[in-house]
């Protein structure tokens, strides 16, 4: 299971690369574009930090930030949470275990790990489809990120 949420976390970054460039004409000039992304940027590093148990502070979570900057941050995320899934590879175990998280209301839940990894995978790909509907709407071509497209690379 480690490996294949590795290999989904690839596709991720690769999707995220793949948008970032679609939206790059667009960016600086359109804030729905910029709070998106940037959005997903934002959850991926939360996230990372439950897994980590680490402390969070509140934050804007769809605070735009640069493009580049966004992308250099989407690209050190994905050494973390390839480097977190390889750490715990042995761990049959690691997937199932709790990570309790507080949400901006102050609303507690515990997800599994595995959990909180599909969380972050379906996030990701929410955020992304909205950004290619905007990219349509605003006549550029959204770019053809399906999973299929990576695994025929």
């Amino acid at each position: 299971m480690h490996n294949w949420f590795l290999h989904l976390f690839e596709w991720t970054a690769w999707a995220n690369a793949c948008m970032g460039e679609a939206i790059s004409p667009v960016y600086s000039a359109d804030t729905y574009v910029q709070r998106q992304f940037s959005h997903i940027i934002h959850a991926q590093e939360r996230w990372l930090l439950r897994l980590r148990q680490e402390e969070l502070t509140r934050q804007d979570l769809f605070e735009p930030l640069p493009l580049e900057e966004a992308l250099q941050r989407d690209q050190s995320f994905a050494q973390a949470i390839t480097a977190l899934l390889t750490l715990h590879q042995e761990d049959t175990g690691w997937l199932r275990t709790p990570v309790p998280h507080t949400t901006n209301q102050g609303q507690q839940y515990i997800l599994p790990v595995q959990g909180v990894l599909t969380q972050l995978l379906h996030h990701g790909t929410h955020h992304r489809a909205q950004l290619a509907a905007r990219l349509t709407s605003l006549g550029y071509a959204s770019p053809p990120i399906d999973y299929i497209f990576y695994a025929r690379q």
